[in-house]
């Protein structure tokens, strides 16, 4: 397995999301503590949180009450929590950070001299000017980021469709060294997928299949690109995106009269596609 160290990996090669929710380690700090911190005084803040990269900072239990949640997403309750234990709570954030999934084969080495090995993510904080903060970068698993973070339908779709700053495709060698996942894009965030449409090969994809749950619902459909060959697995939501803009050669989005809007086949009969079940 090769590795490669995160300041070898260019920001571009992240995707913009958004961090709607942050898991946080808190504690509470005993009398006993608060007494050989230097400078402390009775009433200032006592609860320690420590964030995803290790940072760690001094809250009020006033923001504690009124910030953070359980994992049940309840709030939290001093008399629920002792003096000196880590407990971990969520928060509600919406801040925008960038991130990279690391390719088969690879590994990278934070500067916290933490490792993140294939599969993983790594998730980078923005500050107060949208600027990348590098030594903010944490590892995050693949489940945790599909319940903390969001990738806007833009990027989705920019991956999708393998769009990267020129608007060509993904030069995959230079993902493979640098230990990104070739499925992952990094495209400018700043430029909409409309702004890049003369880029993109008008009815590229074709609808190859419709996925379905264990009952039989549609839940997504596999995807074709045209002029490579490749394919994927998108959401109905991602296809109707695609379909709004006329890139599937045999899907069409449309708008009913009450504004509603649905999929329908182009040249088929959409129901007609063959169907895969998907677990869930």
């Amino acid at each position: 397995m090769k590795q490669v160290n995160i300041n070898d990996i260019p920001i571009s090669k992240y995707i913009d999301a958004v961090k709607k929710y942050g898991v946080y380690k808190v504690m509470i700090l005993s009398r006993k503590k608060k007494k050989g911190m230097p400078g402390y005084k009775t009433g200032n803040p006592d609860v320690v949180v420590r964030n995803s990269s290790g940072k760690v900072s001094i809250i009020s239990r006033r923001e504690l009450l009124e910030q953070y949640r359980n994992k049940y997403n309840k709030k939290i309750k001093l008399i629920d929590l002792s003096s000196d234990k880590e407990y971990l709570l969520g928060k509600v954030e919406n801040k925008k950070v960038v991130m990279l999934k690391v390719g088969k084969g690879f590994s990278v080495r934070l500067n916290s001299n933490e490792i993140v090995q294939s599969g993983d993510y790594i998730i980078i904080d923005t500050n107060e000017n949208g600027e990348v903060d590098i030594s903010t970068a944490y590892r995050m698993s693949p489940e945790m980021t599909k319940r903390t973070i969001e990738v806007p339908m833009s990027e989705r779709l920019a991956s999708i469709l393998g769009i990267n700053y020129t608007g060509g495709k993904h030069d995959d060698d230079i993902h493979r060294s640098m230990g990104v996942d070739s499925n992952a894009s990094s495209p400018d965030s700043t430029i909409s997928i409309c702004e890049r449409k003369e880029n993109v090969n008008a009815k590229d994809l074709t609808a190859v299949y419709a996925l379905t749950n264990i009952n039989g619902d549609i839940c997504g459909y596999c995807i074709k690109r045209n002029s490579d060959g490749m394919s994927r697995n998108v959401s109905i939501n991602e296809m109707i995106a695609l379909c709004k803009r006329s890139l599937v050669d045999n899907v069409e989005a449309v708008t009913n009269q009450n504004g509603n809007v649905y999929l329908r086949g182009n040249g088929i009969r959409i129901e007609d596609l063959p169907k895969r079940i998907v677990v869930q």
